[in-house]
């Protein structure tokens, strides 16, 4: 307010004013009010402008922090978190450049920023040429890793088992599976009544898409369907007694589909917004 405690209540008793007081701001067990009686006090003894000088630095630290985000704008800070950061432009930056990169890049994606020790770790980590997409660092409950050319944040995956019981759809931990019915198309609507589960896909899950052809890696299909790895993990698939029966963007197992004009169901996947290049215009998504 750019006045002090003392010149504001010498203000409102001079014009008769009442006002509230707040039992908690005389309790010395909080922090804020320790220091508000007890240190300031003395400070004001030996340093009587300390509150001008503390206000100048933290106008001069606002300031300061305002340059470095311009400085990571011109260093290749995205304009939206969801498109992710270039490992070229981090790659090209000093050290400190690269933090600072880093660090508004985090914040920008509504993180807090890590420590000093563990920015400097995570820009070493994205850094070498021996990361991948499956050296996922872990911060605040989700995941920062590299995603072709670029770094990303993305959900740490939760595991998820659900019963399927002819719903138009299930809310799952990153995103909602949608039933579209549609006739001659997708799985037999007889599944819907036969307790089916949906689980993320399993690692060495095949699919048959043809007749007398052998099961085709899932993760592989999605692969090539543009998913990312930390997606592929979290992508659900529906499994009946026999086996896998459909994945969502890939197919229906042929003993599981449905014939003729026939209702049946066709799988969608809908991902939840994540901090990263979007895969929802993938193949497999649609």
């Amino acid at each position: 307010l750019g006045h002090t405690r003392a010149e504001l209540a010498a203000w409102a008793t001079a014009r008769k004013l009442a006002w509230i007081e707040d039992e908690s701001n005389a309790d010395r067990r909080l922090r804020r009010n320790a220091l508000r009686h007890d240190i300031s006090p003395r400070l004001a003894e030996h340093f009587p402008g300390y509150p001008q000088t503390l206000s100048r630095s933290a106008r001069h630290c606002a300031e300061a922090g305002e340059l470095l985000r311009e400085l990571a704008v011109l260093d290749g800070l995205p304009d939206d978190p969801h498109k992710g950061l270039r490992l070229f432009a981090l790659a090209a930056l000093s050290p400190p450049r690269a933090r600072n990169l880093l660090r508004q890049f985090l914040l920008s994606a509504g993180l807090l920023a890590p420590s000093e020790a563990r920015l400097e770790a995570f820009r070493l980590a994205l850094a070498s040429p021996r990361s991948d997409a499956r050296s996922a660092l872990l911060h605040q409950g989700v995941v920062v890793l590299r995603q072709g050319d670029r770094v990303v944040v993305a959900p740490q995956v939760q595991a998820f088992r659900r019963t399927w019981r002819g719903e138009n759809a299930l809310a799952l931990p990153h995103g909602d599976l949608v039933f579209d019915t549609t006739p001659g198309q997708g799985l037999r609507a007889e599944f819907a009544h036969q307790g089916c589960t949906v689980v993320p896909c399993p690692r060495g899950a095949r699919l048959v898409l043809a007749s007398g052809q052998p099961g085709r890696p899932v993760r592989e299909l999605l692969r090539q369907h543009g998913v990312p790895v930390w997606a592929r993990d979290a992508w659900p698939v529906l499994q009946g007694e026999a086996g896998l029966l459909a994945v969502p963007g890939l197919g229906v197992a042929p003993e599981a589909r449905t014939r003729g004009e026939a209702p049946g169901y066709v799988l969608r996947w809908v991902p939840a917004p994540t901090t990263g290049p979007s895969y929802a215009g993938s193949k497999a998504s649609r």
